[in-house]
C-alpha cells in the first residue's frame, strides 16, 4: 500500500456502507485477504450492488482493476463508476448468470463478492455457476450468511449456506439442494481454504465466508 493510500475501512465509511459501519467487514477480514492483491488485481466482480456505493469503494481501493457490478435492479445507480461495467441479472437463474458474464473468461476473476439476495437458493445457485469464473488463487466471498438462517425456507430446503461453507471447511464436501451433484463434485476439486468470519459465536450477526480457489 502506498503512503497516501487509504485503508479500506476509511473508504467504506466514506461511502456509508454497511460493510464498514455495521458489519465492519472492511475493518478485519476484507483487508486481511485483499491487501496483498490491492495493486495487482485485474478483475473484480460484485453481485448485489444496491446503489453502487460498494463498487465506488472497490474502484477507489483497487488501483487498476476492472470492475463488473450486477444486480436485478440497476435503477439506483445515478452516476458512472470509474472502471466499472454494470450488468442486469437474477442470480437465482443460472442461465441469466451465464448470459450476464458471457464475455468473461473462466478462471479470470481475482475477487468475486456475492452480496445479493441473501437466501440459500440465491447464494448457492450463484456459487454453483460463478465459482468457475474465479482464477486459481482467487477469492469467492459470500456476505451476510446469517440471513440465510432466518429467511423463510424455500420448498424442500435442507442446507443453509452456512451449512454449506461449514461442510466445505470441515471435509471439502459441497452439499447443496441448488447445485447439481455432478457440478458440486467438479467444484470440490478446485476449492482450497475456507474461512468463516462472524461477530458472535451463535452466527447471528455479520457472518461471511471467504472461499479460496486452488
Amino acid at each position: 500500500m502506498t503512503q497516501t493510500a487509504k485503508h479500506l475501512h476509511e473508504i467504506g465509511l466514506k461511502y456509508r456502507l454497511d460493510k464498514a459501519y455495521e458489519h465492519e467487514y472492511t475493518l478485519d477480514f476484507y483487508p486481511r485477504h485483499l491487501e496483498g492483491i490491492r495493486d495487482s488485481a485485474k478483475l473484480v466482480i460484485e453481485i448485489g450492488i444496491w446503489n453502487g456505493g460498494s463498487l465506488r469503494m472497490w474502484s477507489e481501493y483497487f488501483s487498476s482493476a476492472q470492475l463488473i457490478g450486477a444486480d436485478i435492479d440497476l435503477s439506483r445507480i445515478d452516476a458512472p463508476i470509474p472502471r466499472c461495467n454494470l450488468r442486469y441479472l437474477d442470480q437465482s437463474v443460472p442461465a441469466q448468470l451465464r448470459t450476464a458474464f458471457e464475455d468473461v473468461e473462466f478462471a479470470s476473476v481475482d475477487v468475486l463478492i456475492e452480496d445479493g439476495m441473501h437466501t440459500a437458493r440465491c447464494q448457492q445457485t450463484c456459487f454453483g455457476v460463478m465459482f468457475d469464473y474465479v482464477k486459481p488463487g482467487g477469492l469467492y466471498i459470500i456476505e451476510d450468511l446469517q440471513t440465510s438462517l432466518v429467511w423463510p425456507t424455500e420448498l424442500n430446503e435442507r442446507v443453509t449456506t452456512l451449512d454449506l461453507v461449514q461442510g466445505l471447511q470441515a471435509d471439502g464436501r459441497l452439499d447443496s439442494d441448488y447445485i447439481p451433484k455432478g457440478v458440486a463434485q467438479r467444484l470440490e476439486s478446485d476449492i482450497g481454504d475456507v474461512f468463516i468470519y462472524t461477530r458472535t459465536s451463535d452466527y447471528d450477526k455479520s457472518v461471511a465466508a471467504v472461499i479460496c480457489k486452488l
